[in-house]
């Protein structure tokens, strides 16, 4: 576990070393940092209202890039201060329209892909988890090959991972059996990623992150324990864990 803007900034000013490359499936798959490009990048971010978004929002900003917000509810208390500098479209990546008219629209040379459900509520509505994570990532993918986005990264999940792991250390060739609904519509998302890398040539790279700690994360699920512990630590309250003080 880390903070938000640990992971994701290394990621953004070191890709080569913690971008997946998922596996050996991209062998002529350049790494370079995303610093090389031009200051003047636009960049549409989905999910970018969110805890891990807002981060790089405020982190393509400050390179000089043009990040574009797309998410269901893109005005957030996270980027009041930046709201001015950065272009917000409402959005549901579960409505094909909805993703076609954003990539039409701001023509990105790279997509952020971290909108989705997350652990919890996909365990409670599988059915919603499949439109937003898994559907939602084919509608980014195919909109990409049809608006020639050369890049979509991914933020995918440790939660692809799970049972019958026999080695000291996870890596790209680790099996992926996840035991979560989430981990499954992550590896799914994934493998559509290699195909749109093989069909279309897209540039579609992922982190698997694990549990992410930071300020102003609300939403319950399986690895944001960490910011309620601290939380209820602060506030001099007793722990508890699966009801047990």
């Amino acid at each position: 576990p880390g903070s938000v803007q640990g992971p994701i900034e290394h990621h953004l000013r070191r890709g080569h070393a913690r971008v997946q490359e998922l596996g050996s499936s991209f062998p002529n798959t350049s790494t370079y940092s995303l610093l090389t490009r031009e200051a003047t990048m636009t960049s549409l971010i989905t999910g970018g209202a969110g805890l891990m978004g807002a981060e790089v929002v405020r982190l393509l900003l400050k390179q000089g890039g043009k990040p574009i917000i797309f998410s269901r509810n893109p005005v957030t208390p996270r980027l009041a201060d930046v709201a001015d500098s950065v272009e917000a479209i409402a959005g549901d990546l579960g409505n094909f329209s909805d993703v076609l008219d954003a990539v039409k629209t701001t023509q990105p040379d790279v997509i952020y892909h971290m909108g989705g459900i997350l652990t919890a509520p996909s365990d409670a509505d599988p059915a919603a988890a499949i439109q937003a994570n898994a559907l939602g990532t084919f509608h980014v993918l195919e909109a990409a090959s049809q608006f020639d986005v050369p890049q979509v990264l991914f933020t995918s999940s440790l939660g692809v991972y799970g049972a019958d792991i026999t080695e000291d250390f996870i890596d790209d060739y680790t099996v992926e059996r996840p035991l979560l609904f989430y981990g499954a519509t992550k590896a799914f998302a994934e493998n559509m990623g290699r195909f749109y890398k093989r069909k279309y040539g897209i540039d579609f790279r992922g982190i698997r992150y694990p549990s992410i700690i930071g300020p102003g994360m609300t939403i319950p699920g399986v690895a944001q324990y960490n910011p309620g512990v601290i939380k209820q630590y602060a506030k001099g309250n007793p722990l508890h864990h699966m009801g047990h003080a």
